[in-house]
């Protein structure tokens, strides 16, 4: 390492020891290094999507609205996502148990005996029972199941993993969202009368769906809940279109204006005006947000932004750290190997064998461990009359050099990003990195791989200059490793206070998110 080198990376070393004393920035830099923890708070949420039988814990009576709100997250998740699953009594009970305490603790929320009609409906109760709570829940004046402030919680949880709050986390607590009591309660649409059941009863029923699907719409914070309540009130509502006819606009409006008019006529006025608000209101509200394909975009936009934002920082200091470390291998082997011109042949074969196998067995790729095997074999090739020991790199060398330590450092920070946290969210919402992240045991081995082609270049160079091919080796590893160090610790120095103010725009953004989607992706005035 020149003296040049040496001295910038001795300043960026001390711009970093004054960002690893700041919180925020240590956050930052040190992000790669906290996956343990951020796994550990997503398994102690709720959203983490538990699975098994239905069970009590504690005593429903004696919970806040937060623990009773938590229990029955916990079980419309168990129930929903097993669609094969059978409720039993004993299930129902307990799981009426949390509702009754969440109604007595919000009286006015349509999202207790809606919940219930819904477990009461997978559990095969009694028709009577089921419409009953709807027409308890028909008479409330709000919805909200609560599963905001579980993803709120969680988020917090993973700012205190990390030491800070980060725009990603929020974004990853998102992708993490229950939804599944929303889902369940939708699919009470089955339960809607075919269009030729032209009875009070069945126009009854109709009108308890649209309704509670109405204030279920308004109630939740999420695009893609209050697109599916909404589409279910319309399909309702268009199922009155004249079989086999064509389903123009026209024919589509008068099937609308005839189910409200339905209603009105035949159950009520109240009835009436409420189904002529749900109709109407589900169809302004494809006016009233942005199109579902710009939201999707926009979100991939944004997480990718995070993801970049929040990562580059730790990926580039922990990987010029790693390069730190590889430049010390590089001098310990020019230390300590360099003066030996004519390794012994037979102990560098049967060196490679076992560093080979060895190579092999802990990574289970054995063509990796034949590389290595042949790599510590031709270092021991033989040179004739070796000259002093400088190392004269010319233009050529410094070319190789080059690209080898670009490739290096770039599939370093690769392989540190897929073991990182911020992989969690890439995985599960940007499609096109995911393949990336399947197997970081890959990118670590390429990484090694791209290193060890310095052993063949090596020898090559150490004949053609008579140089001793260990001590090449060594010089060649300590440039690739202390360049790739400057590169890493400088650019970490310099994007951290930038990716700090970033990722405080972003998380703005993703808290309106995070708290009603609805509102961040509307597009007309309340």
């Amino acid at each position: 390492m020149s003296g040049r080198q040496r001295l910038l990376l001795g300043f960026f070393i001390g711009g970093v020891i004054t960002l690893l004393v700041i919180g925020p920035s240590r956050s930052f830099l040190l992000h790669v290094l906290h996956r343990p923890s951020v796994e550990s708070a997503i398994s102690k949420s709720v959203l983490s999507g538990p699975s098994g039988p239905i069970i009590e814990s504690g005593n429903p009576a004696q919970m806040d609205l937060g623990e009773v709100t938590r229990q029955t997250l916990v079980i419309a998740q168990r129930i929903y996502r097993d669609p094969s699953a059978t409720v039993s009594t004993r299930d129902f009970e307990i799981a009426n148990e949390y509702l009754n305490r969440g109604e007595a603790l919000e009286g006015d929320n349509a999202y207790w005996p809606q919940l219930r009609a819904a477990i009461a409906y997978r559990a095969n109760k009694s028709d009577e029972l089921i419409w009953s709570e709807l027409r308890r829940a028909a008479e409330k004046r709000y919805w909200n199941s609560g599963s905001m402030q579980e993803t709120v919680a969680l988020w917090s949880s993973l700012a205190a993993s990390e030491g800070r709050r980060m725009s990603w986390q929020g974004l990853l607590a998102r992708e993490m969202r229950a939804d599944d009591p929303a889902y369940l309660i939708l699919e009470i649409e089955r339960l809607a009368p075919r269009p030729s059941d032209t009875s009070d009863e069945a126009w009854r029923k109709r009108y308890l769906i649209a309704w509670n699907f109405s204030i279920l719409r308004d109630g939740a914070r999420t695009v893609e809940v209050t697109d599916l309540a909404a589409s279910a009130v319309l399909r309702l509502s268009d199922s009155f279109v004249t079989p086999g006819s064509e389903r123009t606009l026209a024919a589509i409006e008068q099937s609308r204006a005839s189910f409200v008019s339905s209603v009105f006529e035949r159950i009520g006025e109240l009835e009436g005006d409420r189904t002529g608000i749900a109709v109407r209101n589900s169809v302004a509200r494809a006016l009233s947000f942005m199109p579902s394909n710009e939201i999707f975009e926009l979100r991939d936009m944004l997480t990718l932004r995070s993801i970049v934002v929040c990562s580059l920082p730790s990926v580039l200091f922990v990987g010029s750290l790693l390069m730190l470390g590889l430049a010390f291998i590089g001098w310990l082997i020019s230390q300590l190997f360099g003066d030996i011109p004519h390794p012994d042949v037979r102990f560098m074969v049967l060196l490679g064998i076992v560093f080979g196998a060895i190579c092999g067995v802990l990574s289970g790729a054995w063509l990796f461990g034949i590389w290595i095997a042949f790599v510590i074999t031709i270092l021991g090739i033989p040179m004739e009359s070796p000259l002093p020991d400088r190392i004269d790199w010319n233009r050529l060398n410094r070319v190789v050099l080059g690209v080898l330590t670009a490739i290096v450092l770039l599939s370093t920070c690769l392989w540190l990003f897929a073991e990182g946290p911020t992989a969690l969210l890439a995985s599960q919402s940007l499609l096109f990195i995911s393949p990336l992240l399947e197997r970081p045991d890959l990118l670590g081995l390429f990484t090694v791989v791209t290193i060890t082609f310095l052993a063949p270049a090596s020898v090559l160079w150490a004949q053609i200059k008579r140089r001793s091919p260990l001590r090449v080796f060594g010089e060649a590893i300590i440039r690739v490793g202390g360049t790739a160090a400057i590169v890493g610790i400088g650019a970490s120095v310099l994007l951290t206070p930038i990716t700090i103010y970033t990722d405080s725009k972003l998380s703005n953004a993703v808290d309106r998110w995070v708290r009603n989607e609805t509102d961040a992706f509307r597009i007309a005035p309340r």
